[in-house]
């Protein structure tokens, strides 16, 4: 149970689709406030002036014309310490690897997410400091 002294973690969601736009902000408690953001532009103007806890990133965004694992290895240019998770519904074993080697700590594949699945990962990963982990063999999985 959260203490009344206990800030809530903050978790910044990159995700163009409504459905699971809608899906994240459900996960919004007093143990976690979650930040929704349609482009990655968007969510780098937001996060250049908060600091997250956690950040989830789409893969594909309609209209941009990179990837969320190009935006990891951009990301990752000025924040080693944030968790970041890529999520997607098409990501074959390529684009893990290339989430993995941006920086990203997890891949999940949304396909197979639920709210718990979701819930777990943000406890996982949320206020972790990840900078020991930057070039170190990544330990994510694909859930």
């Amino acid at each position: 149970m959260i203490q009344p002294t206990e800030k809530p973690r903050v978790v910044a969601v990159i995700e163009d689709s409504e459905v699971w736009q809608n899906i994240y902000r459900n996960l919004h408690d007093a143990r976690t406030e979650i930040h929704v953001f349609g482009t990655h532009p968007e969510a780098a103007e937001w996060l250049a002036s908060h600091k997250a806890d956690m950040v989830i990133s789409d893969n594909r965004i309609a209209g941009q014309s990179f990837t969320g694992c190009e935006w990891v290895q951009q990301f990752r240019e000025d924040d080693t310490h944030t968790p970041v998770i890529v999520a997607s519904t098409h990501m074959g074993g390529v684009e893990k690897a290339r989430a993995l080697a941006a920086g990203a700590q997890d891949i999940i594949s949304k396909m197979d997410s639920t709210s718990a699945t979701l819930r777990a990962l943000i406890d996982e990963w949320a206020g972790k400091d990840v900078a020991l982990q930057q070039g170190v063999s990544k330990g994510g999985i694909s859930r």
